[in-house]
């Protein structure tokens, strides 16, 4: 009787989550994955976030292979253990 009684539990699960993930439209544009909600999401067409840009680096050389990027007072400093432990020094200025 147990074994039944999980069994049907473990179904229904599968079924609401089945119904559940039609609410939702997922496609692959250039290898990524958008997912289109269907219902208009939490916030709808105002969202509660937004993205602004804070600060830039300025310029800094693409030729360097970085294991970790370390921050401390005004200084960037870019790590590389894997290349004979190179490590990078940058000054942050405002500007």
């Amino acid at each position: 009787m147990k074994k039944i009684l999980v069994i049907v539990f473990l179904v229904g699960i599968i079924l609401a989550a089945s119904i559940l993930g039609f609410s939702q439209k997922i496609e692959s544009k250039a290898r990524i994955r958008v997912v289109h909600n269907e219902k208009g999401g939490t916030w709808g067409a105002n969202p509660a976030v937004a993205l602004t840009l804070v600060r830039t680096l300025g310029e800094i050389p693409l030729d360097h292979f970085v294991s970790a990027v370390r921050i401390f007072k005004d200084s960037l400093f870019l790590i590389d253990v894997e290349r004979w432990a190179k490590i990078y020094h940058y000054k942050i200025i405002d500007k």
